[in-house]
This record gives structure tokens, sequence and C-alpha cells, in this order.
């Protein structure tokens, strides 16, 4: 019988409360979430149908227009002519501008955006912090971001990848400068960010504490009894 070799595992002294939300307050703020990133312009396009010629109900003039449309350059023709406009730069261009910067969406985004300090609130999928190494990864990198509050949410992706047309969404990031005020405040009402598990219950002795009287000893006192003290009678026969 193969022996297997014991598999690296992460273990760290350090205990975290990501205090997970019930499914009331989670599913409220994700419907807040949903109509501000709606509003914002997250929503993706639905994709374009390919032509069938077994569909009738897909006509194929319909499709060349917009086929037309979407290669069509947005430079000029005298520009392309002079070659002082490449498409492919202006069409990025225009993609970029068009995309919003008030808040990321994706893991590998969330991650590089705090760690460049971008983000001020963050929320994570319970999925993802399900497992214990990802957990402990995720919470030791959290508490190193000083400036930005981490929070879990119950069921995200699939509150929020219908409305916004997306596939998963696991993480979300929200931009310094571009919070909204009732999210604010509803996150701050709602939820508690992650934080050490030990951390809060020190608060809380801390506040129970109260100042300490000094007492004198005095000890305790005598009480003197009168003992009778027995005769011993010998007697000699």
């Amino acid at each position: 019988m193969k022996i297997r070799s014991p598999r690296p595992y992460l273990k760290c002294s350090l205990k975290f409360d990501w205090h997970i939300p019930n499914d009331k307050d989670s599913t409220e703020v994700l419907q807040y979430l949903s109509n501000w990133l709606v509003e914002k312009g997250f929503k993706r396009k639905a994709k374009l149908k390919s032509w069938n010629p077994r569909e009738k109900n897909v006509e194929k003039s319909d499709v060349k227009k917009v086929e037309v449309e979407i290669q069509t350059p947005s430079c000029s023709l005298k520009d392309l002519a002079s070659g002082s406009c490449d498409p492919e730069d202006s069409a990025t261009k225009l993609v970029q501008q068009n995309v919003p910067k008030v808040a990321s969406i994706g893991l590998r985004s969330v991650l590089r955006g705090m760690d460049k300090d971008l983000f001020s609130i963050v929320f994570f999928d319970l999925g993802v912090i399900q497992p214990s190494a990802v957990g402990t990864c995720l919470g030791l990198y959290a508490l190193n971001c000083s400036k930005t509050k981490v929070y879990v949410l119950r069921n995200m992706s699939e509150s929020l990848k219908k409305p916004l047309n997306m596939g998963r969404i696991n993480a979300l990031g929200i931009s310094t400068g571009y919070e909204d005020a009732g999210l604010f405040n509803l996150v701050d009402t709602l939820l508690t960010p992650v934080e050490r598990a030990n951390s809060r219950k020190k608060e809380k002795r801390k506040n129970v504490l109260q100042p300490v009287e000094a007492f004198v000893p005095v000890g305790k006192k005598k009480v003197r009894r009168n003992r009778r003290k027995k005769k011993v009678v010998l007697s000699f026969g």
C-alpha cells in the first residue's frame, strides 16, 4: 500500500470573526447594491445571437447591420489614410472612458485594489471564506488593510449575477470617494467588519472594569473561651 505524504496546510494562531449576517440583512444590502451598480452602469449587455438560417425570426440583414456597427472604427477615413489614428487604440480608449471607476468586481481585481488602498468598503461572498486556508489568508489581508472595511454577505454571487448579467461575483470593492450615503449608512447599521476573534471581548472587559478601592485587612477576632482543666486522679492499689 502506497503511503501518502502529508499535505501542507495553513495553520494560524489568530482566529477571525467575520460577523456573518443573517439572510434578511444580507438580502437588504444586496438589493441596495444591485440597484446602485445598475445605476452606475455595471450591467453587461446581452450577447448578440449569431445568425442561424433555421431560425425564422432572425433576418440576415439585421445581423449584418449589427456586425457593421461593431466593426466600424471610431477614426475618420482621413485619419486612417494618414496613419495618425489606430482603430484599436481608439476603441480601447472609448471602452476605458465608458467603464466607471466607482467599484471593481472580481476577486483578483479587488485584491489588487486593496493592495493599493483604493477601496473603502469590500464585500466577499460567504462561499469564498468557507475554506479555512482561504478564510485565514483573506482575514490576515483584511487586517493589514487598515483603511478598508471588509464584510461578508450571504448569497452575494447568486443575488448580483442576474441583475448585472455576469457569471460569478465573489468580491466587490467600492472605491474611496465614491461611497453612496445610503449604502454607507445601511452597511454601518446592519453589518460588522471582520476583526480578530478576541478583540471585541477585550473591549467589553475594559468597559466593565471599575476603579479598585483599597481595604486594610483586620484579621480574625480571637474568641477566648474558659476551658476547665480536667483533674486527673491516679489511684495506686
